[in-house]
This record gives C-alpha cells, sequence and structure tokens, in this order.
C-alpha cells in the first residue's frame, strides 16, 4: 500500500527504517500481555494463601464498624446454674466479629459460643471452659454467648462485642 502512496523507493526506506521498530512494539505488546497474566496469577496466589491464613469471610457477614462503641454484658450465675445469654446479634444488629470474654470471677466459667442456623444449616455450638482470670478474644463471629458454672461455685463474665 505504501508503494502507491509513495513515490520512488521511499517506501522501502519507510519500511527499512520502521520495520523493525514496530517489531519491537509488537514483541513489548506481547511481553507485556505475559506479565499482565503472570501478575494475575500471582495475585491469585496471593489471595489464596491469605485466605489459607486467615479464612474467608461469608459474603453476608458484616464487618464491625470502628465508629460504634462495643456492646457490654455482665453475665453471672450461681453454682451449676446458667446465666441469661449475651444476645450479640440481637443487640448489634449483625453477628460479633470482634471482641472478649473474661472471667471476672474465681471460679471456672463454661462458655458456650452460638451461631444461629443459616442456610438450612443447623445451630453451630463451641463450648469450652474459662478459667478464672482468663480471656478469649472473639475473632470470629458470634450470635449469642451463654455462661454457665460449674459446682465450683458462682461465675461472673464479662462479655464486649462489635
Amino acid at each position: 500500500m505504501l508503494n502507491t502512496l509513495l513515490p520512488g523507493g521511499q517506501a522501502q526506506e519507510l519500511a527499512r527504517v520502521f520495520g523493525p521498530i514496530l517489531q519491537a512494539m509488537a514483541e513489548n505488546l506481547k511481553a507485556l500481555e505475559c506479565s499482565q497474566a503472570r501478575q494475575a496469577a500471582l495475585l491469585e496466589d496471593l489471595y489464596r494463601a491469605i485466605s489459607y491464613e486467615y479464612g474467608r469471610a461469608a459474603p453476608d457477614l458484616v464487618g464491625h464498624d470502628p465508629r460504634r462503641l462495643p456492646s457490654v454484658w455482665l453475665l453471672e450465675a450461681p453454682a451449676n446454674e446458667k446465666a441469661s445469654p449475651a444476645r450479640l446479634k440481637a443487640a448489634l444488629n449483625k453477628s460479633a466479629t470482634r471482641g472478649f470474654i473474661e472471667n471476672l470471677g474465681d471460679n471456672p466459667a463454661v462458655v458456650t459460643l452460638v451461631i444461629d442456623a443459616q442456610n438450612g444449616d443447623g445451630e453451630h455450638r463451641a463450648q469450652f471452659q474459662l478459667l478464672p482470670g482468663r480471656v478469649y478474644d472473639i475473632t470470629h463471629a458470634v450470635d449469642r454467648v451463654e455462661v454457665a458454672a460449674t459446682a465450683a461455685g458462682e461465675v461472673r463474665v464479662q462479655v464486649l462485642a462489635q
């Protein structure tokens, strides 16, 4: 096409001068596309590694709002009794995703963490014994905290949640 537009040997001269430049630009464009594909693969690997290390948040789980102060409950129960539960989800309008549970008393407390039934799954419960003066950090979703005293005596447990 250049032969019809340019007189004489100018078309060959332009092809000789700009040909290598255009070829180098095409090679750079291919290298850039490969680099972008490599970066996308690296980002996917990084996402997978972080998800493995820290877990994946459920899309319907609302994170905490740092502008809201945490809610606080004090749960007390005499020996061999249960305290009324701390209904975190009802108070916060979402599952608690951050906070702590502290045993303020002199006796061990039986603490049960509850996640309400969702998507046809049943209620999820985790139970553990919280020794006197110990603290459990909430780093996952919790909808309700139940506390029971053992035969050792009464318990006082403070729950702080966001």
